[in-house]
């Protein structure tokens, strides 16, 4: 899991700086060696050329003592190596697992976000929020979440200052592209909000691209399944340009002229 995979991520974090430090250090002494050895090499050669009499027995004892412990430092570097290569591999192959486990624990932290909010009980304000009033079928939590966002924390009450309207059911309004589901077929809940589901497109999360440009005004799309940063809105299109100001309303429709598309604050609210 997650947190297995980390500590052995943190082992072999610790184990790779150790076998550095160990290579480090043979190489260290490997050059000390040969620097030992040049210097006897040198020495010998002196030697040789001042008096053939004197005794070459012990440096040649100290050459062959700076050759074997040359070739040691040689034999541990190259273990070290070796070794390190084997941890920076096994540090790889760790890595995907672990990256697997934080995004899927992201996904998970977005469906019980989600879910929190769907399953919580009234919090007994004076203006209800429409959350509480919907009835959203299985798997479709994490997309009305990801569509409406902190818009279902509004009321349908008019008399609240920021609330959704009943614009009438939107007979005018344009169709989703062909591909895209209205999540209107899968949330129940008060009239004020139909508009605003029929204009919301469930796709597959490969299919959204594509679908982003066949979309009106006003439309978006989004998927069942929360993207690698927990995220289930897909891409929307931007809103068409408006010659009145804008307005603080969030109507049931797309809003705009011919429920096109503008969407001040969220459509299907009204923000007091």
């Amino acid at each position: 899991d997650h947190g297995a995979a980390q500590g052995a991520l943190s082992e072999l974090a610790a184990r790779r700086g150790a076998l550095e430090r160990a290579l480090r250090e043979g190489r260290e002494r490997e050059a000390r060696a040969q620097q030992e050895r040049d210097r006897l090499l040198r020495d010998q050669a002196a030697l040789d050329a001042g008096s053939a009499a004197l005794p070459l027995e012990p440096l040649q004892s100290a050459v062959a003592a700076a050759e074997a412990a040359l070739r040691e430092a040689d034999a541990a570097a190259a273990a070290a190596r070796a070794a390190l290569a084997a941890s920076r591999e096994r540090e790889t192959l760790l890595r995907t697992p672990l990256a697997e486990a934080d995004r899927a624990a992201q996904r998970l932290d977005t469906e019980i976000g989600t879910l929190r909010k769907l399953l919580a009980p009234a919090s007994g304000d004076r203006w209800p929020a429409v959350l509480e009033a919907l009835s959203v079928a299985k798997g479709y939590e994490v997309a009305l979440g990801a569509a409406l966002g902190d818009d279902l924390e509004a009321a349908t009450d008019a008399a609240a200052p920021s609330h959704w309207l009943d614009t009438g059911g939107g007979e005018t309004d344009p169709a989703l592209p062909a591909g895209a589901e209205p999540l209107a077929a899968h949330v129940r809940g008060p009239a004020a909000l139909r508009r605003r589901l029929a204009q919301i497109g469930v796709v597959a999360r490969g299919d959204g691209p594509l679908l982003r440009a066949l979309l009106q005004p006003g439309q978006r799309l989004v998927s069942r399944r929360p993207d690698r940063g927990g995220r289930g809105a897909l891409p929307r299109r931007p809103p068409a340009r408006r010659e009145e100001p804008p307005r603080r309303s969030r109507t049931g429709g797309t809003g705009g002229t011919g429920g096109g598309g503008h969407r001040p604050t969220g459509p299907g609210r009204r923000d007091g």
